[in-house]
């Protein structure tokens, strides 16, 4: 994960964000990092009158949130989702202003997990498709388990991970247990939540844990450990294992003409996809990693405390840290009558947000 520095220093200074006034002159400002939540800081602060001076050490601007086109078409190779289309998503006003077409994915997205299950074809190792009634029992029975884990939460003080919880669920009420085939398919739900996060089941904090393109696209996900072992492969080597094991449910299925592997966890502006809670994170962990340091301001999808690991989340990160350092500048140089930061409102009707993948 990353965030973003936002310093502010007089008439010196290097990182971050860096603001320098000379008798009311307009303040000069430091982004460092030109992802989604250094864009929104950088647009934040320009509206209100600053300089502001974006600095991004890849090639191009959008961190996290990239678009390949190599294909013919576009692929998102970092965030993918909209994730609701309501008040509490800070990008949904955004996008509704620049008349973009969305397309639901499945069911209600104001829950944090959902499933379709109608929309699932799901196959085993041998590549026999499992009946259809299995895949909606179990997943109903996922559903139970999940919400009985919300028990277990309230029930203990001292943090576990989603993985104990589910074993004190299965524990308590032995007929949510599954055999066979009904197993592997308990197996697929708690993978699929793994992929969700982006870490194992059992390094997931059960005290935080809270497409219609036309065209088939087969997507691959790999979380926790051995998403970090698959990124020491190489690329040819990655894509033989994963057709590896689709040949096993599909044996003729032809070899891909074209891929593309992200490795956004060895990558050193990154070093990860997105943020999760551990197990033992502290209560106060958000809090203070968004304490400014002197004239350092932090934003990003990581400092986010109530929508860590999306990028309205990080959108929002960067307009609030913008506010913080206006309101430390205000203080400090007596400013806070010449330059305002616009309201988050009038910020979501001005600005345009990155590309976005339409297909």
């Amino acid at each position: 994960m990353m965030s973003k520095g936002l310093s502010s220093r007089k008439n010196f200074g290097v990182g971050g964000l860096l603001v320098s006034h000379v008798e009311r002159s307009q303040p000069s400002v430091i982004v460092i990092g030109g992802g989604i939540s250094g864009i929104a800081a950088a647009r934040a602060l320009s509206n209100a009158s600053f300089k502001v001076i974006l600095l991004e050490s890849r090639n191009r601007l959008g961190g996290r949130v990239h678009t390949d086109h190599s294909f013919g078409c576009p692929v998102d190779m970092g965030a993918s989702w909209l994730h609701g289309v309501c008040n509490e998503n800070s990008l949904a006003p955004l996008i509704r202003g620049l008349g973009l077409r969305l397309y639901r994915t499945s069911g209600d997205n104001s829950v944090l997990y959902d499933h379709d299950l109608e929309s699932y074809a799901l196959f085993d190792k041998d590549g026999n498709q499992v009946p259809q009634q299995v895949v909606t029992k179990v997943g109903e029975a996922f559903e139970r388990i999940l919400k009985e884990t919300e028990k277990v939460r309230n029930e203990h003080v001292v943090d576990m991970s989603l993985s104990q919880a589910i074993s004190i669920v299965l524990e308590r009420y032995r007929q949510l247990r599954q055999e066979g085939m009904a197993h592997e398919v308990l197996q697929w739900f708690i993978c699929r939540l793994e992929a969700w996060f982006a870490a194992d089941v059992d390094t997931i904090s059960l005290k935080n844990w809270d497409q219609a393109t036309g065209h088939p696209i087969l997507v691959y996900m790999a979380a926790g450990r051995f998403a970090y072992d698959m990124e020491k492969l190489s690329d040819e080597e990655a894509v033989n294992f994963v057709m590896l094991q689709l040949k096993k449910m599909i044996p003729d299925a032809t070899d891909p003409i074209q891929h593309l592997v992200s490795h956004w966890g060895t990558d050193r502006d990154s070093l990860g996809s997105y943020s999760c809670d551990l197990v033992g994170k502290p209560a106060d962990i958000y809090e203070r990693f968004c304490a400014p340091v002197n004239n350092l301001y932090f934003a990003g999808e990581a400092a986010s405390a109530d929508h860590s690991g999306s990028v309205h989340g990080a959108y929002t990160s960067g307009v609030m840290a913008a506010e913080v350092c206006q309101r430390h500048l205000s203080v400090q140089h007596g400013i806070s009558d010449l330059f305002q930061l616009v309201t988050r409102e009038e910020l979501t009707e001005a600005m345009v947000p990155l590309q976005i993948s339409r297909m």
